[in-house]
């Protein structure tokens, strides 16, 4: 059975067994961001994170870098593919992102920091291109497997 096989191979990787679950609730293809919104809710601030940690055997706080960290190593183990983000809009959100940057470095300086200083607190912000990331998964079984490692028991 192929759905069997998929699920061992799901249930061998302590990433795809925290990651996929969720990213298959949220369909084939989902957002790096929206895995960040998604599993922060469920872990910190919602009424059930108690139940979602235990559901999912997470002892430990799950940043935003160790979800990415899982999203990558299911993507180098074959569950899930990356997708290239598109040129639309992003020029904008560039364009955005330049005006505000230049904004707040004006703010620094003008606060007495200077221009190395804050350019190295922008540089040590994680995330921001993983953001628009998107990933789906290799084959529709995979997702369906990771929807089985869901305990329906608890």
């Amino acid at each position: 059975n192929v759905l069997e096989l998929m699920k061992q191979s799901l249930q061998q990787s302590d990433a795809a067994k925290l990651v996929l679950p969720v990213a298959a609730c949220l369909g084939a293809t989902f957002s790096v961001s929206t895995m960040i919104v998604v599993i922060r809710a469920l872990t910190i601030h919602s009424s059930h994170s108690a139940f979602f940690r235990d559901l999912f055997s997470i002892t430990k706080f799950v940043t935003e870098e160790d979800i990415v960290a899982m999203l990558k190593q299911c993507a180098k183990d074959s569950f899930i593919k990356a997708h290239k983000t598109s040129n639309h809009g992003d020029k904008r959100k560039k364009i955005k992102s330049e005006i505000v940057m230049k904004a707040r470095k004006q703010e620094r300086n003008g606060n007495g920091a200077t221009s190395n200083e804050s350019s190295n607190k922008r540089r040590s912000k994680p995330h921001d291109d993983h953001h628009h990331k998107k990933y789906s998964f290799t084959h529709d079984k995979i997702q369906e497997a990771a929807l089985t490692l869901i305990p329906t028991d608890k």
